[in-house]
């Protein structure tokens, strides 16, 4: 065992050094010229760089070129940088992306008018808690050196830096008497941190080696002192009450809770807010902390994040007001100037966190030492609905993007216009001081990310046509019609989707898959790749040019790929082997088309994500740590629900884990008997597939590179007709769509009774009836009496469950007319539901009676079809 280290570092000193102090940092100008020189080599001797005023406490940045000079003034290090940038994205078609640069600048730079921009914005934020797991967990210094770059160069201030901080907390439980050993089952494996750090479970693919905690902290310490060195302010963690299991042991009288669970885990412990331990075990921390690392005063604590708090209602608004008022001592008693900064993620429970609970959690916390993050507004806004919110320093944040998938999403327009109306209304502004970024991954669609740091630096709204215009140009170096047109289309398709789907291949495969095909009109997408592949002899050497190219062609094979589970599963139905053999051999030539061509780019490549997880391993022990957590972050996660949750479109990942899924699961079939249950031990026998593979080390099988812009040409060629050959003709909706509806009892959640008739019979799990204690039934009103033969009913369906039901209809809704009787029946609900038919009869009432299911005895109505007779 070593001992804890508790000296100061040269580095943490400078840091306390230059936090406390307010005036300009004499390092700064460096600092920028660094983030230029590493950007641009030579050509950074154009640029002087001058230090200004801040205007009313906001960033500022002044721009002017002449005579091959570029001069820029700026109110911090990220000021300068950020007006540098606006200088090369405008005066010279350049951008700075993640997969790469476009700064071909010429000989003498062109003169540029001067221009002054004051930023409306005192923070412009950056990161989630789950970036540091899904895309970050495995970068060394030269990464995130080329990250913070990245920060200065887009104008970003207030980065969360959760890094080294386990180093910390080592020594902080240490000192209650707990052990190394203690520590294994507390600590979570690297790849899954951000959920430990959350309390959202414990131990979790560990033990954590002290030699990670270490090496973490020296990184943190690189991190820091880089950022404050640009004038970037960054978030470090504080304690919002998550403890070790031994603590209780070691300390039996501490007033330990245990918490609700997350994602099907076991419970984690908090301690009491009135436990005298909270706030001391908090503040050492915070001190502790300091020591090694100096502080910026601000400090996130997220309390109950994604979980609901065990209380009583009667002492409900008392102990979150006791919560609330701990944390914040506990930061204060360490840091005397601290600020609480909190996610605002677990007010996405509504049902707990009404306006009086949010108030009494903020009740005891001065206005001014408390910044919440409304971390999706693209999710749900909690700052539009609560005043309670709005009412304490809070910065409007875009998600974007969920466990770091690569399917092309954003919403565009709405990034461009949103947060110029939030800040030309007071009433909804309220003490809005920022705006920030927190997907949970990134290194995936950079328009979004390029996009909304824009208008982090601009007063008023930004114009999407021109701005995507620019954006071509300054991306490609130049912007021929035919791009121009193409990102005119993928504006309206690709780039007005929410949040991304997950391929079919990228889901654990079972009956019950889903449609997951990109809800816009296929054919422009096609035409937005007909206008990318003709300008590939003017842009085809730009390789941001070939990245977009290969994302578009992949995502339009993608969505057609959604359509083949459903094939392969009528054929299975019909019983028809030729068909489910071709159907499931197309299906995988399909995925593999999709791997040979992402394998053109080196980005895409598994192997980069597990060499970077096995380099920080000091022994054979802990590269086999690493991997193992490497490869379960990707597929498997843990616990029941998040299986496939970060998947990544990545040659090796699709090519070693994917396919041989596919496969399993497509063999499994040809093999089964439809009429009967699907194998019950499925989900068994996947599950330890998928874990066997975690905890593989063999090589992974990767496809060859290639010629980006030839294999996409070839692959487009092939695949271009896919929706004319595999969209099938919109089922007949029947009448039954949307007309009134009562049902005998009561309803489960949110899974009322109107989405039973809402047309959708696809989502056996949002747009579904749910209720409890069967049997209870659903009536539909048609309205008037129609003369009716058929109904179809959807239950849920995964393949092993059979739901047992009536059918019956009436003329008047007192004397009824059975015309279905599955009471006792056996067989399996599947996608196709069941079809019910009979003699063409007049009625206005259809009744669907529920008697449960064979699984768990529930009520599950997906969709009630009906039809007028013939």
């Amino acid at each position: 065992m070593q001992k804890p280290k508790h000296r100061v570092s040269f580095l943490a000193t400078l840091a306390i050094l230059a936090a406390a102090t307010p005036v300009f940092a004499a390092g700064q100008e460096s600092a920028a010229r660094g983030v230029l020189e590493r950007l641009l080599h030579q050509k950074s001797d154009a640029f002087v760089l001058k230090e200004i005023p801040k205007e009313d406490g906001r960033d500022v940045f002044e721009i002017e070129a002449q005579g091959g000079k570029v001069y820029i003034s700026g109110s911090s290090g990220v000021a300068m940088c950020r007006g540098a940038y606006e200088y090369l994205k405008k005066a010279c078609n350049s951008m700075v992306s993640w997969e790469g640069s476009q700064v071909d600048l010429p000989d003498r730079l062109p003169d540029y008018p001067k221009t002054r921009t004051v930023c409306p914005y005192r923070y412009r934020h950056y990161f989630n808690v789950c970036t540091f797991g899904y895309t970050m967990v495995w970068w060394d210094w030269k990464r995130w050196e080329r990250e913070i770059d990245w920060m200065a160069l887009h104008g970003i201030n207030m980065p969360l830096a959760m890094n080294g901080q386990e180093a910390i907390w080592r020594r902080v439980w240490h000192s209650y008497g707990l052990t190394d050993k203690d520590l294994e089952a507390f600590f979570s494996g690297p790849a899954f941190l951000p959920w430990h750090r959350m309390g959202n479970l414990n131990g979790h693919a560990g033990p954590l080696p002290v030699s990670w905690m270490e090496a973490q902290a020296e990184l943190q310490k690189k991190i820091l002192a880089r950022e404050r060195s640009l004038g970037i302010i960054p978030v470090t963690p504080g304690f919002s009450g998550f403890v070790p299991p031994a603590l209780a042991r070691l300390h039996p009288k501490a007033a330990v809770r245990k918490g609700s669970g997350w994602a099907g885990f076991e419970p984690t412990l908090t301690l009491d807010p009135k436990d005298p331990m909270f706030t001391e075990i908090g503040s050492k921390f915070v001190r502790e902390y300091q020591k090694e690392f100096g502080t910026d005063h601000l400090w996130l604590c997220d309390t109950f994040n994604e979980m609901t708090p065990q209380i009583d209602e009667a002492t409900k608004l008392d102990y979150l007001a006791d919560i609330g008022e701990a944390v914040y001592k506990s930061i204060i008693a360490g840091d005397p100037d601290g600020t609480w900064v909190m996610m605002g993620w677990l007010f996405m429970d509504g049902g707990f966190w009404d306006d009086p609970a949010k108030k009494a959690l903020f009740s005891r916390v001065p206005v001014d030492r408390m910044i919440l993050l409304d971390l999706g507004v693209d999710v749900y806004q909690i700052s539009y609905d609560s005043p309670e919110f709005r009412n304490r320093q809070w910065i409007y944040c875009w998600l974007t993007n969920f466990g770091g998938n690569t399917t092309m999403c954003g919403i565009l327009k709405p990034y461009a216009a949103a947060p110029f109306r939030i800040q030309s209304s007071p009433e909804r502004r309220g003490r809005m001081i920022g705006m920030g970024i927190t997907m949970e991954g990134i290194e995936q669609n950079p328009v979004n990310y390029e996009l909304i740091t824009d208008t982090m630096w601009r007063e008023h709204p930004v114009r999407i046509e021109t701005w995507i215009a620019d954006y071509c140009q300054e991306r490609y170096g130049s912007c021929p019609k035919e791009m121009a047109d193409a990102w005119d289309l993928m504006l309206g398709t690709v780039y007005n989707v929410n949040f991304a789907r997950l391929p079919a291949y990228g889901m654990r495969p079972a009956l019950g898959m889903r449609l997951n095909s990109g809800p816009y009109d296929q054919t422009k997408v096609r035409k937005a790749i007909e206008l990318f592949l003709s300008a590939s002899d003017k842009l085809g050497s730009n390789g941001l040019y070939r990245r977009d190219l290969v994302d578009l062609v992949r995502q339009y094979i993608s969505d057609g790929l959604a359509y083949h589970p459903q094939r392969v599963l009528d054929a299975y139905l019909d019983k028809d082997r030729t068909a489910l053999a071709k159907a499931s051999s197309e299906y995988l030539n399909g995925v593999r088309d999709i791997d040979r061509l992402i394998a053109t780019r080196r980005e895409y490549r598994l192997s980069n994500w597990i060499n970077a997880a096995r380099a920080w391993g000091k022994t054979d022990a802990e590269k086999r740590l690493y991997e193992q957590n490497a490869r379960m972050q990707l597929t498997v996660w843990g616990g029941p629900d998040l299986h496939d949750y970060a998947y990544k479109d990545w040659t090796g990942l699709i090519t070693d884990f994917h396919i041989p899924r596919a496969r399993l699961f497509l063999d499994k079939l040809a093999s089964s008997d439809p009429d009967k249950p699907f194998d019950p031990k499925w989900k068994e026998i996947i599950a330890d597939w998928e874990l066997g593979w975690c905890k593989s080390t063999t090589p992974i099988k990767e496809l060859a590179g290639g010629d980006s812009i030839a294999i996409a040409r070839k692959l487009f060629a092939k695949y271009r007709d896919w929706p004319e050959k595999w969209v099938p003709k919109p089922a007949d909706p029947g009448i039954a769509v949307r007309k009134p509806v009562t049902v005998s009892g009561g309803t489960t959640g949110d899974h009322t009774p109107d989405r039973a008739v809402d047309g959708n019979s696809d989502d056996w799990d949002f747009s579904s009836w749910w209720a409890g204690s069967p049997p209870q039934w659903l009536q539909i009103d048609l309205g008037k009496p129609t003369k009716i033969d058929r109904v179809q009913v959807w239950t849920y369906w995964d393949w092993m469950r059979s739901y047992q039901y009536k059918v019956e209809i009436s003329p008047d809704a007192e004397s009824w007319t059975m015309v279905a009787d599955m009471s006792k029946n056996t067989l399996p609900s599947t996608s196709r539901g069941f079809l019910h038919k009979f003699a063409p009869t007049e009625a206005r009432y259809v009744r669907v009676t529920c008697f449960g299911n064979n699984v768990d005895g529930g009520i599950h109505l997906v969709e009630v079809r009906v039809f007028e007779g013939k």
